[in-house]
């Protein structure tokens, strides 16, 4: 019988009460992840930039005013500094009906473009 994601022992749980759980392997394994991109991409001399794609049920929470699942990922970027785009931004004046057909719909991709364009154009200025 699969688990769900919610289901894990303990500390093992992803998720706890809607938010990643900083305790589980899951997380520690993605935040080792995103450190070692991150630091590669300093190494190279680049400006690393992480993206956080947002689902349609994250987007029903951020309309309600509720935590997005991934808060706890975003603290984490906070606290080390870490430039990161969540693109729930790009998505503030759509329907959310018109953005989600199992994936993104290509009016939510030209969406995603358009605000990264914005983001890059900025980030030049600076």
């Amino acid at each position: 019988m699969q688990r769900g994601l919610e289901e894990l022992p303990g500390d093992e749980e992803i998720i706890i009460n809607g938010h990643y759980n900083k305790k589980s392997e899951a997380f520690r394994v993605t935040t080792k992840i995103f450190d070692e991109f991150y630091n590669a991409v300093m190494d190279n001399q680049s400006i690393p930039v992480v993206l956080v794609f947002p689902n349609q049920s994250d987007m029903i929470r951020t309309r309600k005013n509720e935590q997005k699942v991934y808060s706890t990922l975003l603290a984490y970027f906070d606290s080390i500094g870490y430039r990161y785009i969540d693109l729930t931004e790009a998505f503030d004046n759509a329907d959310i009906d018109v953005l989600f057909s199992g994936h993104y719909t290509p009016y939510a991709n030209s969406l995603v473009a358009n605000y990264l364009l914005v983001y890059i154009i900025n980030l030049g200025n600076e």
